[in-house]
């Protein structure tokens, strides 16, 4: 059992003696650290929400997927499990950070998301949001919050969940955002119909009160033709009397 152990150790040292003058040997260690940390200590899992903006801890993992410390930004939960998007500095000379969504590109087809700093009080240089790269990691990767968040219901964090949704699910998007035009134009049919059933209900009160408008004067008419034929008939009594006489 540690012969296996003591195989890995010994790679792992060599290639940590690689590492002598580079910042990863520190990070390195200090997420081995922290990964056995927990293992003795068996924290508790930390209550997270999506949209908060975290501190994670994503371990040793190859190239080019992301690894140690990096903030994060939680767009779903599942018991245990948070779903992240990665964030890391802003490099000038990759050309898909130039390239990232922003206000001066909309590019939905883009791998990266600016995040400028004047914008956002948890970071301290432009960074970059990695829109191709989710993780579902533990929450007991966590280390800390930034006390800030991105709104759920606003259209910055509701495009990134279509971006993620049609990255990973595009033909489920492409149904979806069928139907969901679909839905649109049923939508605006139901609206017309309902417009025009509204001014076929306002037209035919108008032509109610027009009726109730002509039988009030038909009875009235009514009422004057019968009194008409009642002095007739009074009329005619009388001249059958006076020719009596």
């Amino acid at each position: 059992m540690y012969k296996g152990y003591l195989k890995a150790q010994s790679i792992t040292n060599q290639v940590a003696f690689r590492m002598e003058n580079s910042d990863e040997l520190r990070r390195f260690s200090l997420s081995d650290y922290r990964w056995a940390n927990e293992k003795l200590l068996n924290n508790s899992n930390i209550s997270l929400v999506k949209g908060e903006v975290c501190l994670f801890d994503f371990g040793k993992n190859h190239f080019p997927e992301m690894s140690y410390e990096h903030k994060g930004l939680v767009v779903g939960l599942g018991k245990c499990l948070l779903y992240v998007l990665p964030i890391c500095s802003y490099r000038d000379d990759k050309e898909p950070h130039r390239n990232a969504y922003c206000e001066n590109n909309k590019n939905e087809d883009s791998d990266f998301w600016l995040l400028k700093c004047d914008d956002f009080d948890f970071i301290t240089h432009d960074s970059v949001l990695s829109l191709r790269d989710l993780r579902t990691i533990s929450s007991k990767r966590f280390i800390k919050k930034y006390n800030t968040s991105i709104d759920i219901n606003g259209i910055m964090f509701k495009t990134i969940e279509r971006i993620i949704f049609k990255n990973y699910f595009y033909d489920f998007y492409c149904s979806f955002n069928g139907l969901n035009k679909d839905n649109i134009k049923l939508k605006n049919v139901i609206d017309n119909t309902n417009r025009q059933n509204t001014n076929l209900k306002n037209k035919n009160t108008i032509l109610y009160d027009k009726l109730e408008i002509v039988i009030e004067e038909n009875i009235r008419l009514k009422q004057t033709i019968k009194q008409h034929e009642d002095e007739i008939k009074l009329l005619k009594s009388k001249e059958l009397i006076t020719s009596d006489k």
